[in-house]
């Protein structure tokens, strides 16, 4: 069976500080950088979703944005058409 492999960066100060002739201190170690990963993994999963929902966020603000200048325009054209269409009542005005 393979011996799975510590990243470098924890082979790197282990074997520095000779804790890698300490089986004790190795795994001391290993758990301390295991549970400082773990919170930096937690961290930035709370930042991704909250990153998430400003991006839903700045979607619907762009949907309403798109659609009330649909509507305006619209609206513009319509006024537009009648005006085209009755041009007697443009003249009284």
């Amino acid at each position: 069976m393979k011996q799975p492999q510590l990243p470098s960066t924890v082979q790197a100060p282990a074997i520095a500080s000779g804790e890698a002739r300490d089986p004790a201190a190795l795994y001391q170690a290993l758990r301390a950088q295991r549970h400082e990963l773990t919170q930096q993994l937690d961290e930035l999963e709370q930042a991704s979703e909250v990153t998430a929902l400003e991006v839903e966020r700045i979607g619907e603000g762009q949907r309403f944005l798109t659609r009330l200048l649909t509507e305006k325009e619209s609206v513009r054209l319509g006024n537009a058409e009648s005006q085209r269409l009755l041009p007697d009542q443009s003249a009284t005005r």
